[in-house]
C-alpha cells in the first residue's frame, strides 16, 4: 500500500491531482487477507495470531494516516471479510461449515480497525474515516442461505481452479447468465482466489444473491 500511496504523492507532486481534487475525493482502502493467509501457510501458531493481528491493523492505521496526510479527506476501508467461510476453509467440510476460529480472528481484526478508526477521526481535524463493514455483509448472504439464488458454476470452476479467471468481463457476464435458476450452497461460491480477480468475484457473488 506504501507503493501505491508514493504513486499517488508524486501524481499530487506533478499536479496531476490538485488539493481541490483531493478533498472533493473518497480513497478505498480495500483488505482481502493477503497478510493472514501467509502467516497461516508458513506455519504461523494460533497464539501468536492476536498479536500479529494487531500489528497489522496498527500498520494499517499509519497507511490510512498517510491517505490523509496527501490531502484526502475522506478514507473508506473495508472491514476483513469472515474468512472462515472462504473456500479453502470450507473444502475441510465438503463446503458446508465454516472455520469459526478464523472467523473469530476476522472479527478481531475488525474491532481493533474500529478502534483505529474511531481515533484517527477523533485525532485528526476535518477529515471522515469510514468502514465499509464486508464482514457483515458476507454473514447476511451466508444466513439467508434458504433464499440464495446465486451463480451454478461448480465451485472448482468458480474459486478454486487455477485456470479460472473471473476478472474477464466476457466471464463475468457468463457467469451471470447462469443466474436465477438453481440454490447452490453458498459457502461454495464466495470467491477469493488473487487480488483483483477475488473483487470481481466478490462482485458477482452479490450481484447474484
Amino acid at each position: 500500500m506504501t507503493t501505491q500511496i508514493g504513486f499517488l504523492q508524486g501524481l499530487i507532486k506533478e499536479r496531476v491531482y490538485i488539493t481541490r481534487d483531493l478533498k472533493a475525493s473518497l480513497t478505498l482502502v480495500a483488505v482481502s487477507g493477503d497478510d493472514y493467509g501467509t502467516y497461516t501457510s508458513t506455519s504461523g501458531s494460533e497464539q501468536g495470531l492476536p498479536p500479529f493481528i494487531s500489528r497489522v491493523v496498527n500498520q494499517m492505521a499509519q497507511v490510512l494516516k498517510l491517505i490523509h496526510d496527501t490531502g484526502v479527506r475522506r478514507v473508506l476501508v473495508t472491514s476483513l471479510q469472515p474468512v472462515g467461510c472462504l473456500p479453502r476453509e470450507t473444502v475441510f467440510s465438503s463446503y458446508k461449515q465454516c472455520n469459526e476460529s478464523r472467523n473469530t480472528a476476522a472479527s478481531f481484526h475488525n474491532q481493533l480497525l474500529q478502534q483505529a478508526v474511531t481515533t484517527l477521526n477523533n485525532n485528526t481535524k476535518d477529515s471522515s474515516f469510514l468502514i465499509l463493514d464486508i464482514f457483515s455483509a458476507f454473514n447476511t448472504a451466508l444466513k439467508s442461505k434458504k433464499d440464495f439464488r446465486g451463480i451454478i458454476l461448480d465451485h472448482s470452476h468458480l474459486c478454486l481452479s487455477s485456470t479460472f479467471r473471473c476478472s474477464n468481463a466476457q466471464t463475468v457476464l457468463a457467469s451471470l447468465a447462469y443466474v436465477m435458476s438453481k440454490k447452490p450452497n453458498p459457502l461454495s461460491c464466495i470467491c477469493i482466489p488473487l487480488f483483483l480477480v477475488a473483487y470481481t468475484c466478490k462482485l458477482v457473488y452479490f450481484l447474484s444473491n
